[in-house]
């Protein structure tokens, strides 16, 4: 996306995002202390400092780093291609990110049907709010705004729908600041 200076009054219009796959989450923030190499000028030999990692770039085998970063790569590049030409957002933002999860093979029947009893709301992990991180994240490194900080309206939802593959659907919107008289 290239930021193109806005002219005054100019008012970015909606920005609508889709992506298809399984959303994955961000990770959670676990501290780190690292000791600080001796003999530089980073400290004496005896110091540390302490950092936040993500738990999904920790490696392992069990690790996910591998989908989210691919998973923010196709919402980045998404992103990008959606707001080509359009200015950086600048003003209160107002977010919806509608999670579509796929549906586990215990939802439906042998004929692939969903069970009546299969709920409509899935209710376990990922959880929503970190679903939303990374997806923010991911807009942030595109450009579409200069940072996730600018979102003062924000709905985040994740649901089954068996009419629509598993993915995103992205709506950023700036909101119109009314002058007072």
């Amino acid at each position: 996306m290239t930021c193109e200076p806005r002219r005054a009054g100019e008012r970015v219009g909606p920005l609508a995002v889709t992506v298809r796959g399984t959303p994955v989450p961000a990770g959670s923030k676990i501290p780190r202390i690292i000791p600080r190499v001796p003999g530089t000028r980073t400290g004496p030999p005896t110091a540390f400092r302490a950092i936040l990692v993500d738990s999904s770039d920790m490696g392992g085998p069990n690790r996910k780093g591998g989908r989210r970063r691919d998973w923010s790569d196709a919402i980045e590049q998404a992103a990008r291609v959606a707001a080509t030409g359009l200015p950086q957002f600048e003003g209160p933002l107002q977010v919806r990110m509608v999670f579509v999860m796929p549906r586990p093979k215990s939802h439906r029947c042998k004929s692939g049907v969903p069970r009546e009893s299969a709920p409509i709301y899935p209710i376990s992990k990922p959880d929503v709010d970190k679903l939303w991180r990374l997806a923010s994240d991911a807009l942030t490194h595109a450009g579409v705004w200069a940072d996730d900080s600018r979102v003062v309206d924000m709905k985040a939802s994740k649901r089954y729908d068996d009419r629509e593959p598993a993915g995103v659907m992205i709506t950023v919107e700036e909101i119109v600041q009314e002058d007072e008289p």
